[in-house]
């Protein structure tokens, strides 16, 4: 054989034995997603919701018959990632559920029971060895591992300790980089006392919708709620809570792997915990007072103010019913009377240009609301603007037919002078006064010398049981002078 030959297939084989020869390669360490997580406390229990009535957490003086009185119980939550899903198989969260309640459907358990399945729980000796299996295989470990080993690496998202004094709710919120802030998964805990013992805690999750207030009752309207069945003990107690599937319950990873969470609880001197305790304290009286605006009813301005940002809110969006906004901005009942320009514009006109007059309100929002909630003022503001969008439509190319028949019905021979509406709308004080300004322009409109304009302006007037007495716009000057003149003195 060659002796180049030789050389290559020598090194060749090195290279090969070498390959074989080596350990299989730890998979690279991913960026693990980022835990976002909030504590809250307030007055109350987990199904009630903040209170307004705040216990004092002043510190007791030690009392024989209460052995528990200057012990606070206190949680511990850490969350881990999980590569995959663990080999051990844990049970459904349903079977160690002792309540569910959904805010949302017509059947709250069944609602609930299927938006939760994919959480697992374990409590007690499982659960430590389930915590303990994904400790030992931190993704940060140095130490070689078992190629046989198929257990998940997991990696520590964060940790928390809060204090849950009697007569209080302590929340967890956990979130993730990419979840929506308004769906955290929670975890709530308030105390049950037992005579002799240090309290027991008990414990709640609850998932969609829960909101970011820990203030607010702990299923808020839209959450679905599952208390457990054993409460969580001050002392030799974990319960682990695995989320097959994080994305069920609002919790977008953006990458592979599940979230679990550990949930143990010991009990300490409230002296210890003076610190946690103020600010607990006043985590729970600023609840409270959230709890009490909720709960006063609204004035009838603040609600007429709602009402109007509601239509503008529709207005903006352009995927509703915009004609429903607007006529709710100038009152139903009354649009006929206080807006009739806005009234024809919501029967007559087609979607296009509707459209673009709901477009033109929307942009003035502000200044209308500056006038404050009166029903009259805002019915005016928005009338206002819609005779100014005419007298715009009607100098520019877009002013069709059915816009012009709009602007002479509602403003007689006047509307044959755009310039003239718009200056009665800059100045007018409200819908009755534009009507006089109008009605006295049109009077004024029977003395000019053409006769078509005449006419129009006498039609227009009689329509409204205005037209002058005997008046003819089609007689002889000094006719129809007289005529003219006779309705002044009756005024008069």
């Amino acid at each position: 054989m060659h002796p180049k030959l030789i050389t290559f297939s020598c090194r060749l084989l090195v290279v090969v034995l070498g390959a074989c020869a080596s350990s299989p390669r730890e998979p690279a360490v991913p960026a693990i997603p980022v835990l976002q997580a909030s504590s809250k406390w307030y007055a109350g229990t987990v199904l009630e919701g903040a209170q307004t009535n705040v216990p004092s957490l002043e510190p007791a003086n030690d009392d024989p018959e209460q052995p528990s009185s200057s012990r606070v119980a206190r949680t511990h939550v850490e969350v881990r990632w999980l590569e995959s899903l663990p080999a051990r198989a844990l049970d459904p969260i349903a079977s160690h559920a002792r309540l569910l309640i959904s805010d949302r459907e017509a059947d709250p358990i069944v609602s609930t029971v299927d938006a939760m399945s994919t959480i697992r729980v374990a409590r007690g000796d499982e659960a430590d060895a389930f915590w303990t299996e994904a400790r030992d295989h931190d993704i940060a470990s140095t130490t070689e591992r078992d190629p046989r080993d198929r257990a998940p690496r997991s990696a520590s998202m964060g940790d928390a300790t809060l204090v849950v004094p009697r007569g209080y709710t302590a929340t967890y919120d956990v979130l993730v980089n990419r979840s929506a802030a308004d769906a955290p998964l929670r975890f709530a805990f308030d105390v049950l006392p037992r005579a002799g013992d240090d309290d027991v805690l008990r414990v709640a999750i609850v998932t969609h919708g829960a909101g970011s207030d820990g203030g607010r009752p702990v299923t808020d309207g839209e959450g679905r709620l599952v208390v457990l069945e054993e409460p969580l003990r001050a002392s030799d107690d974990r319960i682990v809570v695995l989320l097959r599937d994080p994305e069920a319950v609002g919790l977008d990873l953006g990458m592979p792997g599940t979230l679990a969470v550990s949930l143990t609880a010991d009990a300490v001197a409230a002296t210890d915990v003076a610190s946690e305790l103020a600010k607990c304290a006043e985590a729970a009286r600023a609840a409270a007072l959230d709890a009490e605006q909720r709960n006063r009813t609204p004035s009838p301005d603040a609600l007429r103010r709602m009402e109007l940002e509601s239509a503008f809110e529709a207005l903006a969006r352009r995927d509703g019913n915009r004609r429903a906004a607007v006529w709710s901005l100038v009152g139903s009942d009354a649009g006929d009377r206080s807006s009739p320009l806005v009234a024809d514009l919501v029967r007559t006109v087609d979607e296009t240009t509707f459209g673009a007059f709901a477009d033109s309100l929307a942009g003035s929002k502000d200044a209308i609301l500056q006038v404050g909630t009166d029903p009259a003022l805002i019915a005016w503001q928005v009338e206002r603007r819609a005779w100014i969008w005419l007298v715009a439509k009607a100098q520019s190319e877009a002013f069709d037919d059915v816009l012009e028949a709009m602007l002479l019905r509602q403003s007689g021979e006047v509307g044959r002078y755009p310039s003239s509406v718009q200056s009665f709308a800059n100045r007018a004080k409200n819908a009755a006064d534009m009507t006089r300004r109008l009605e006295a322009e049109n009077l004024l409109l029977l003395e000019d010398g053409n006769p078509g304009s005449r006419v129009r302006a006498y039609d227009w007037l009689a329509l409204r049981d205005l037209a002058p007495e005997g008046f003819d716009p089609l007689a002889a000057l000094e006719v129809r002078r007289a005529a003219l003149d006779a309705n002044r003195e009756k005024r008069n």
